[in-house]
């Protein structure tokens, strides 16, 4: 699939038909997978470049092989969409598997500031995209209360 070679820069014309407000669609294939404004259009390549090129979750999904489809489906994500968790324990979970993995015992917290598992928060289940988004830097929510947790998270421009 060509989503899936990171040093090919092409055009999505070169692919895929795009019809603003009408149609988007593979080139020489029937049907559409929905209609997309210039603007839209214009997220769509920056997330695409994104996925090939950055240093957040969505490039680390791309060098996993995943395209845009692992998590959107075959629907054509909206500006400020996001995942549904389901989506995201499919491949990451189960919820219960994650919150042992960042229990505290089971990894090294060098500050031992407070004993804390973000996969376990006193909140219950949030999102997942509340922390970890794709296209852009995640940040730990628990940051925004807790000041003092020293955390880690992958797809972020700095470390709480």
């Amino acid at each position: 699939m060509a989503h899936t070679a990171l040093e090919n820069n092409l055009e999505c014309s070169v692919c895929h038909d795009f019809v603003p407000e009408k149609s988007f669609s593979l080139v020489g294939h029937s049907g559409s997978w929905g209609a997309l404004s210039e603007d839209n259009m214009t997220l769509l390549r920056e997330a695409f470049s994104s996925w090939a090129n950055s240093n957040y979750t969505d490039s680390l999904h791309a060098e996993e092989k995943i395209t845009c489809a692992g998590c959107h489906r075959n629907a054509l994500p909206g500006f400020g969409d996001t995942v549904e968790n389901s989506r995201c324990l499919e491949c990451h979970g189960p919820m219960d598997r994650l919150a042992k993995k960042t229990d505290p015992k089971n990894r090294v917290n060098s500050e031992n500031l407070v004993n804390f598992n973000p996969h376990a928060s006193h909140l219950g289940e949030i999102n997942c995209t509340v922390c970890h988004h794709a296209h852009y830097p995640s940040k730990s929510y628990c940051l925004e209360c807790h000041r003092t947790f020293k955390m880690k998270i992958q797809g972020a421009e700095t470390e709480g």
